[in-house]
């Protein structure tokens, strides 16, 4: 009765259902075990395993590949599994009889079968009902080879059939319509005693290899990389770290700790670990890379002194124990940030060093999400993309990440018919979550000590990488312990301004030692100006900052904890606001005086709840820690029980009953996503450090943003912000010109990549050709086409001949149409007037270095009224009239549920931040795509220091002729 052959949504675009629906359905028919064996493939294997547990049902363990359904007796079959799924997925050849130890083989027709016989132990015949044929049936029965009986399920039930048929779809790139067949509709989860209660022997043969395949697969041994080096090399190493970081004398306590450090590091294996992400530090180093480490592993002084880390976590009063202890079931990774532009490179460079047979980055499994799952199922239903970009214009702004029911008075306005929108909604709402492909994580690896397909299944992502099948939570789940190797633009950032420093002053900075409380860059942060700034720029923390009115690196470290959604909740930003400023009383139990005195008796860290348990209880840190997680993950009811338990503790400790409910109410809330302590200190270091770049070297702060900085803001947000700093950009040039921007002088020349439609070989055909003498010279010698010549001319990058832009074009258009040099006769023809040539200064680079988009759009507004952004503090209370471009957007829920939005507008003074509220957007919304420009009226709001307008009415404003062309805008959603 136990199905042996059953499909997830993990078969990708084949399943139909969840593991959650699976085991569901065996539940509800009372089957003591399950398999899942999806196809080419163990993706789902963890989920289900956990879920089959929990619901106390047996999880049998395999994989459908070429034919064969297998079915894993032991570890040695799971490796024989993982290693023939890897061969399969990489083209590479295998022979299941060399792989059989530890497998059941389930061969899936009669052919295959007899092929297999006498070379494999444990081979089966699948039978299957019902049935492909009558024909078929009578072959298997008279096969004389041991059956066992299988419905194929593709499905968990019957009504999930659809599920599968859409999916299907999308993977054959077809039309329902014409999607031919796939799978019987019976071929779903069922009661297999009613399918073959006339072939008993059947039944049995599915009992025997179940109860022969119920081997533990999880909890699985910890599987730590291998380094080479000789025992005693890490303590060496240590021992000459410390003496680096610290001199001769280094801090009080420094050695002791870091010999209990090294202990524990030694107790639980971890010393391979750290010496291989030591050489992977070294190699990034060696290449001039910069590297910063952050997370929990920032807790380690063992870390430190290895050059793995830049916080001292003496300074800070990091605990080890937040990182690693031995009481810990779930083992901690160590992340690194690195130049976006050489991570690449590094992690090559693993996979040679440690063997391409051991390395393998991580994968991510992507699922549909509203848009996408709306865009193929339309397309299933034979829909092109220009029909689904006009059902998405028709929909309101708030509903185009759902897939919910459309409202009656939206029907008549769709451009197809209302019951066919009806059935493409239903059908992506059948598809949501489910996984569509694997992506790579961003920058998770894992090594092994031999060849890693035989502890996780491996395949080619996209880009030419091998990735393992599962994700970052499957790969921690079996023992392996994952590296992040990241991309960080903040650090690539600030290598860039470091190294520009260098060549323009002659002298070399350390982005490490930027002296904290410096009193420009303090300055700067309390302005609420830090665009370009790591972690500082968006529309949230902005304001944050000028609530806070942040004094150093401490402040910008407490900064980046509140933000969190963990240290936000319950109103405690608030709290800690009005407390910081004085505006409200605050006490803490003595005991807590140190750990929570600096942050106002707010806790902001998810250290502070190891920290709390430890000073008011006596918990050791490592019991502390674990009393974090299990409150991070709690259900409800786990986490009333925890908060009994800890208020009891408390009590007996003489905490009062006051002191310690604000306490519990504060710890209950981190099961919002917060900031380890560490992790802080980590970005707040290089968010002081680009913040200082900025205050003291502009110039190369801002060539290297531009060049780094990508994805918050568009670029001509950062050139305004730069000019209104003092620092002036000049047009590109084709003999000045880099393939980026580049500091010339006290300005920026704006790279030749910003020119639009130009390609990169045409940018490397101008680099290597100049200089030109003369516009017959670059065409002769520069490989541009038409269009690309044009831009150049548009977006002044010929300007230097001294000829007006329309001779250009006029000169460029005859020469390209076949004109002979000598016989052209080029007239004197006036220029472009000023605002029509900085109108397509925007369309072909995003930006006019000399004059702002809102003053280019300014003529024909009604500007009676109206006030600019630098005026909005001093009318706090007031209601107002304001114009300006769209910086940046994004829609959220209100308390109620309702959605409402953000949005950053601009102008000439500076950016500033508008709330829109459910009642106002709902009127509103529709209006306000596109870069604008927008007028709005509302009431400026001071919220503790800062002012935002609180919108009542927004007006897409009417501009004259020619705003039109400024076309190339997108507006970006940043992370608030």
């Amino acid at each position: 009765m136990i199905p042996l052959h059953v499909r997830s949504y993990y078969s990708l675009l084949r399943g139909g259902s969840s593991v959650g629906a699976l085991v569901a359905r065996a539940r509800e028919l009372r089957l003591p075990a399950l398999a899942l064996t999806d196809t080419d493939g163990i993706y789902g294997t963890i989920p289900f395993w956990r879920a089959a547990k929990a619901a106390g049902i047996t999880p049998l363990i395999g994989a459908e590949v070429a034919g064969l359904t297998l079915i894993t007796r032991n570890h040695t079959g799971w490796s024989n599994l993982c290693a023939i799924l890897s061969r399969q997925q990489l083209g590479e050849p295998w022979d299941i009889a060399a792989f059989q130890e530890g497998l059941h083989v389930i061969a899936g027709d009669l052919a295959l079968a007899r092929s297999l016989q006498g070379k494999v132990d444990r081979l089966w015949l699948e039978f299957v009902r019902p049935s492909r044929s009558a024909t078929v049936e009578r072959d298997i029965l008279t096969s004389g080879l041991p059956l066992v009986a299988s419905s194929d399920a593709h499905v968990a039930t019957a009504a999930e059939f659809r599920t599968h048929r859409v999916l299907s779809a999308i993977r054959e790139n077809t039309v329902l319509p014409q999607l031919g067949p796939t799978c019987d509709p019976g071929h779903h989860l069922r009661d297999l005693r009613a399918l073959f209660a006339d072939h008993p022997e059947a039944l049995a043969n599915n009992e025997r290899i179940a109860a022969d395949c119920a081997w533990t697969f999880l909890p699985a041994p910890t599987v730590f990389p291998r380094h080479g080096a000789p025992p005693g090399t890490l303590g060496a190493l240590c021992e000459a770290g410390l003496a680096r970081r610290y001199g001769p004398v280094p801090p009080a306590g420094a050695r002791e700790r870091l010999d209990r450090e090294l202990g524990v590091i030694r107790r639980l294996g971890f010393e391979d670990y750290f010496l291989v992400v030591r050489d992977i530090v070294d190699y990034a180093r060696s290449r001039g890379a910069p590297v910063a480490g952050r997370g929990s592993g920032a807790s380690s002084l063992a870390a430190y002194v290895l050059g793995l880390t830049n916080v001292c976590p003496l300074r800070y009063g990091l605990q080890f124990e937040r990182f690693l202890h031995e009481g810990r079931t779930d083992w901690p990774d160590l992340d690194l940030d690195f130049c976006w532009r050489t991570r690449d490179d590094i992690i090559n460079h693993v996979f040679e060093r440690f063997g391409r047979e051991r390395v393998a980055m991580v994968s991510s499994h992507l699922t549909f999400q509203a848009r996408g799952a709306f865009r193929e199922a339309a397309r299933a239903h034979g829909l092109s993309d220009p029909q689904i970009a006009a059902l998405r214009v028709a929909l309101p702004v708030d509903r185009e990440e759902t897939v919910g029911p459309l409202p009656s008075r939206l029907r008549g306005r769709l451009p197809v018919d209302p019951a066919r929108f009806e059935a493409i909604l239903a059908d992506a709402r059948r598809i949501l979550g489910a996984p569509s492909h694997l992506s790579v994580h961003p920058g998770g690896v894992v090594l092994t000590p031999g060849p890693i397909d035989r502890h996780v299944a491996v395949q080619r992502a996209e880009k030419g990488v091998v990735i393992t099948q599962f994700d970052k939570d499957g790969v921690e789940a079996i023992g392996l312990v994952k590296i992040d190797l990241l991309g960080n633009r903040a650090v690539s950032t600030i290598q860039e301004a470091v190294n520009l420093v260098a060549a323009l002053d002659g002298y070399r900075l350390d982005p490490e030692a930027v002296p904290d409380g410096d009193p420009a860059t303090g300055e700067l942060l309390r302005s609420a100006r830090p665009l370009g700034g790591n972690q500082l720029e968006s529309p949230a923390m902005r304001h944050l900052l000028r609530m806070m009115r942040p004094r150093g690196l401490a402040d910008v470290m407490q900064a980046l904890a509140l933000i969190r959604p963990g240290a936000a909740g319950e109103g405690m930003k608030e709290a800690f606001i009005r407390r910081r400023r004085g505006l409200e009383r605050w006490s803490v139990p003595a005991a807590l005086a140190e750990t929570l005195g600096p942050t106002h008796g707010v806790m902001l860290y998810e250290d502070d709840i190891m920290l709390v348990a430890a000073a008011l209880t006596g918990t050791p840190f490592a019991e502390g820690d674990r009393f974090r997680k299990r409150l991070q993950k709690a259900e409800p009811a786990e986490r009333e029980a925890l908060g009994r338990g800890f208020l009891a503790r408390c009590r007996a400790a003489g905490t009062t009953d006051e002191a310690a409910r604000d306490l519990w109410r504060q710890m209950a809330k981190f099961t919002g996503y917060a900031f380890c302590m560490s992790h802080a200190a980590s970005y707040a270091q290089l968010a002081v450090a680009t913040a200082w770049l900025k205050t003291h070297h502009p110039v190369a702060f801002w060539t290297a943003a531009l060049n780094n900085n990508q994805g918050m803001y568009e670029k001509r947000v950062y050139v305004e912000e730069a000019r209104r700093g003092g620092v002036r950009t000049l047009l590109p040039c084709v003999n000045a010109s880099g393939r980026e921007f580049t500091a010339e002088g006290s300005t920026i020349r704006i790279g030749l990549d910003s020119v639009a439609g130009l390609s990169s070989a045409a940018i490397g055909s101008v680099l290597a050709a100049r200089p030109f003498a003369s516009l017959q010279d670059f065409l002769r010698r520069a490989e541009a086409s038409l269009p690309e010549a044009k831009a150049l001319v548009l977006g002044g990058a010929l300007d230097f001949l001294g000829r007006t832009r329309p001779e250009l074009l006029l000169e460029l258009t005859a020469s390209k149409g076949g004109a002979k040099p000598g016989s052209l006769e080029i007239p004197r023809i006036p220029d472009f007037d000023g605002r029509e040539k900085r109108l397509r200064e925007f369309e072909v680079l995003g930006m006019s270095p000399g004059i702002h988009l809102m003053e280019l759009l300014r003529p024909g507004l009604d500007l009676s009224g109206m006030i600019s952004s630098a005026e909005l503090e001093a009318h706090a209370g007031r209601r107002v009239r304001i114009a300006g471009v769209l910086d940046a957007q994004r829609v959220a829920d209100s308390a109620s549920g309702a959605s409402m939005e953000f949005l950053t507008l601009e102008d000439e003074a500076g950016v500033f931040e508008v709330t829109v509220f459910p009642a106002v957007y709902r009127r509103f919304a529709s209006s306000v795509r596109g870069v604008g420009p927008f007028i709005v009226s509302g009431v400026a709001e001071d919220h503790l220091g800062a002012v935002t307008l609180r919108a009542e009415r927004i007006e897409r404003a009417g501009v004259s002729a020619g705003s039109a062309s400024v076309s190339r805008f997108q507006v970006p959603d940043p992370s608030f």
